[in-house]
């Protein structure tokens, strides 16, 4: 499948993605929920943070990253360059990888404007066909706009063109809920099935990162009272 993962600058959304990758070419379990019962092969491609930081994330997460976890950082790599997807191909056939994590978007396209949504929609679907043949699922990390006001559609908040809601299979939004000092991992689009909302807790532990969840089933409100309020006021 192909997944958006969508978030403001700094709300977590590489720390959670290197997480995900983590336990995934691990094994175990996700959140205390979700259980990876084979552990997988994974790739990182970042165009958005250098080496260091990487590092230093991965110790607060008190990651010490297996043989089945990649990560490509700062290559110069392009969605939207021939050359460079032609290389991607290649890779997946020679060394097939089960989880592809690209971070970020905005970071990966260099020839096309975000809010050309032909030009878009067409490097989006080249990402699809390539997840659905080769059966990888990849991740796109992605920017969801500045404060922009009289947005009705949550799905409306991703920056660029529409079409980047359209061709992924699965959009999460990240966003920090500051009245219960948490992030909600919300899901806004799912081509499968239904959607799933999380509730995460990112927490010190013994001077370690802990993620922690609670599951919001289908139906229960993701936000606070307090915060809805808030939305119809402004």
């Amino acid at each position: 499948s192909l997944i958006l993962l969508a978030g403001k600058a700094g709300v977590g959304k590489t720390m959670l993605s290197l997480y995900i990758a983590y336990v995934t070419a691990m094994g175990g379990k996700i959140f205390d929920i979700f259980t990876v019962i084979t552990p997988a092969k994974v790739l990182i491609v970042d165009e958005e943070n250098y080496a260091t930081i990487h590092r230093e994330r991965a110790e607060r997460l008190g990651i010490n990253p297996p043989e089945t976890l990649y990560a490509s950082i700062m290559v110069g790599f392009k969605l939207d360059d021939t050359r460079w997807m032609e290389a991607f191909e290649e890779l997946l056939r020679s060394e097939h990888f089960d989880l592809v994590i690209f971070d970020n978007w905005s970071d990966m396209i260099a020839n096309i404007d975000e809010n050309d949504a032909s030009r878009v929609a067409e490097v989006l679907n080249r990402m699809r066909r390539i997840a659905y043949e080769y059966d990888t699922t990849i991740m796109i990390v992605h920017h969801l706009r500045k404060n922009f006001p009289y947005i009705v559609h949550e799905i409306d908040e991703l920056r660029g063109s529409s079409a980047l809601a359209n061709e992924a299979d699965i959009v999460y939004t990240l966003y920090a809920e500051e009245i219960e000092s948490c992030k909600i991992l919300k899901c806004i689009k799912n081509r499968f099935g239904e959607s799933l909302n999380l509730r995460l807790f990112f927490e010190e532990n013994d001077g370690k990162l802990v993620l922690r969840a609670s599951q919001l089933h289908s139906g229960t409100k993701v936000e606070s009272t307090v915060l809805e309020c808030a939305k119809v006021i402004l």
